[in-house]
């Protein structure tokens, strides 16, 4: 075994037992079988020697979650989440406005809300499912690992983002993978979190342990990368061009222009792990650690906030002005009051996407 190889083993090392760490945070005990089914993954796929490696490493780390987890779930248990919902409260500075939507996008048609379903990624469960308005699977994709992200395209087919074996796949409805981004190209891609399919085909990524985002063309060719100093937990390209980065290294949003410039900026966000930009010009953040969702408006102020959750990793904000919120054990959307409308249990849901049925 050469150098460059003992510092992947080393780098991968630590982006496990960040991976660990999770798994202690929320309390959740990682699949008994997980390490055999990578392996099987890696064998399938026919990986190339250097990264068939690293993901047979993943495999053996993985059986030591197990350990941490039970721990975890010992000293944690079963923690109720109360959601009172707090008077706003200012934050010291105000950061400068954002850049304005130009061209300013004109309002979709409002969609009909009593037929819809919900994408899941279960993190500990290693799969992503859809659930129908009384919580019943109607969909399920498993051996999906480390799932970390789950979004619906138009034509179909679900993007999927797999933190644990660094890759993020499309999968149309009959589960045959159309595109992938991964060891098969030499993506280099480190535990990504986040994946976004673009207007124009490409696909933006927060290569979460590689400190960069990156917008890669369908035949997995980078065109535009943001890498000062960051580690992404989620990105979103919005409709002025510009690109929302949350960023847990630094515990901050920012907006990023086309040429890599700062135009907005809101801190003191510990352990930011969403961030969303309204229609209304506010962002919604997801405070994992705080058990919290703030929404912010354009100056930095806390216009609106609930707190009590249980490690919350997405929000979404809905047409109907409620919020779709994953947590630890559970997906659930509450009214602008903070009451719950509607639930269902998971093992450990780190993202949920709301689609309404036309």
């Amino acid at each position: 075994m050469n150098q460059d190889q003992d510092d992947r083993f080393a780098d991968q090392a630590r982006e496990l037992q960040i991976d660990a760490l999770l798994h202690e945070a929320a309390g959740v005990l990682p699949s008994p079988t997980l390490a055999d089914r990578i392996a099987g993954a890696v064998r399938q796929h026919d990986a190339p020697p250097r990264s068939r490696s690293r993901l047979m490493f993943a495999a053996v780390a993985v059986l030591g979650l197990g350990v941490v987890g039970a721990v975890a779930w010992l000293r944690n248990g079963e923690r109720p989440a109360v959601i009172p919902v707090q008077e706003p409260q200012p934050v010291p500075a105000p950061p400068p406005a954002p850049a304005p939507q130009d061209p300013k996008p004109a309002p979709a048609p409002a969609p009909k809300l009593d037929k819809w379903t919900t994408w899941i990624a279960d993190y500990s469960d290693n799969c992503v499912l859809e659930v129908d308005e009384k919580g019943k699977i109607v969909r399920q994709i498993d051996e999906v690992f480390g799932a970390w992200d789950v979004d619906l395209l138009d034509n179909g087919n679900v993007l999927i983002t797999e933190f644990s074996v660094s890759r993020v796949r499309e999968i149309d409805p009959k589960g045959k993978v159309v595109w992938s981004y991964d060891w098969s190209n030499e993506s280099d891609l480190k535990n990504p979190y986040d994946a976004d399919r673009l207007p124009d085909g490409n696909t933006l990524i927060a290569d979460t342990f590689g400190g960069r985002v990156i917008e890669v063309t369908p035949k997995g060719e980078i065109v535009w990368r943001y890498d000062r100093d960051i580690r992404p937990f989620d990105v979103e390209r919005l409709a002025n061009g510009n690109t929302l980065i949350a960023d847990v290294l630094k515990d901050r949003v920012i907006e990023i222009s086309p040429r890599n410039e700062i135009v907005w900026e809101v801190g003191d966000l510990p352990n930011v792990h969403d961030a969303d930009r309204l229609p209304n010009g506010n962002t919604l953040v997801t405070l994992r650690n705080k058990g919290e969702v703030r929404e912010i408006d354009p100056t930095g102020k806390v216009v609106w906030h609930m707190r009590g959750l249980s490690s919350p990793s997405d929000a979404d904000r809905l047409p109907n002005g409620n919020t779709l919120v994953a947590e630890n054990t559970r997906v659930r959307e509450f009214d602008k009051h903070g009451a719950e409308v509607w639930h269902t249990e998971t093992t450990w849901a780190v993202e949920a996407n709301r689609y309404y049925k036309r």
